[in-house]
């Protein structure tokens, strides 16, 4: 059943499970799990782009911080399958027109989920595409965007 509640972007719900739910369940460890990865990947690669490296110039070696971002998100079921590819369709056009850093503060917590899921994949998350998502500068937003949602008494 999709959830016909409007998010904070004033769209139709894109992630048709409980999407809030999964967010209302991460405990106060996750929530300082995740503070942490969101400070680290701000300081390896900063909004401003300096760190930026084409991936035909990056060293193919695993990065233990994004093996450690994509362990986190399934770990706590962050990465969502069972969205709404037309919605999230709209949500990608205004992407194309914003950028993410000015898109990210105006999505609902099941937005985020569906463009976290749709950046770096959902069954076989690949860790090619999340490295390429944090230094492209998609992912990171996305994941201080997830702080905003935590609940005030796990604070």
């Amino acid at each position: 059943m999709s959830d016909e509640a409007r998010t904070d972007a004033g769209q139709p719900g894109i992630v048709e499970s409980g999407a809030p739910q999964v967010i209302a369940d991460l405990d106060r460890e996750a929530w300082a799990q995740l503070r942490s990865l969101v400070e680290r990947i701000d300081t390896r690669w900063p909004a401003d782009g300096s760190n930026f490296r084409a991936p035909w110039d990056r060293e193919d070696v695993p990065d233990p911080l994004v093996e450690e971002v994509v362990s986190f998100l399934h770990d706590h079921d962050l990465i969502v399958s069972d969205f709404d590819q037309a919605a999230l369709n709209r949500v990608a056009n205004r992407l194309n027109l914003m950028g993410m850093r000015n898109l990210a503060p105006q999505l609902g917590p099941t937005e985020v989920l569906a463009m976290i899921a749709s950046t770096i994949g959902v069954g076989r998350t690949s860790e090619r595409a999340t490295h390429n998502a944090l230094e492209f500068g998609l992912l990171p937003p996305l994941l201080e965007r997830l702080l905003d949602f935590q609940p005030g008494e796990v604070q």
